[in-house]
């Protein structure tokens, strides 16, 4: 997304769920957007986020994965609303600590392709040269 600005140049956060994969201690860095001013941060280790790429739509998802320094983290796929109606719905729901949160399923595929980006390109905060990945121009 663009970056946007307030009327005093202060960067708004934009995303739902934004993400940073650091390559060097395999970690992967990811924020929830609570308003356009505050987000709550998590920490999952690279093989646990991919974990997670892999199963949030598979069965029950991701139930009480640790996270690194955080407690727990439920992931996964819901098909219907809040009870009593339950409703017929199509949402990717995101639990933590006293956080839940909701997102589409295109969104979930965004953070999913952004994460693959990351992954196989050099980012400005990669700081080792050999994290094994292919080399962009970052111009």
């Amino acid at each position: 997304m663009p970056t946007i600005k307030d009327s005093n140049n202060v960067v708004l956060f934009s995303d739902p769920v934004k993400l940073y994969l650091f390559k060097d201690d395999k970690t992967v860095k990811i924020a929830f957007k609570i308003t356009d001013y505050v987000v709550t941060n998590r920490e999952i280790n690279q093989p646990d986020f991919e974990h997670i790429l892999e199963n949030w739509n598979i069965g029950e998802g991701v139930q009480g994965l640790e996270m690194k320094h955080d407690g727990k983290i439920w992931w996964y796929a819901s098909k219907f609303g809040p009870r009593p109606e339950c409703i017929d719905a199509n949402m990717v729901c995101i639990n933590f600590g006293r956080f839940s949160f909701r997102i589409s399923e295109q969104e979930m595929q965004r953070i999913s392709d952004n994460y693959y980006h990351q992954k196989s390109n050099k980012m400005h905060w990669d700081t080792n040269s050999e994290w094994g990945g292919t080399t962009v121009d970052m111009e």
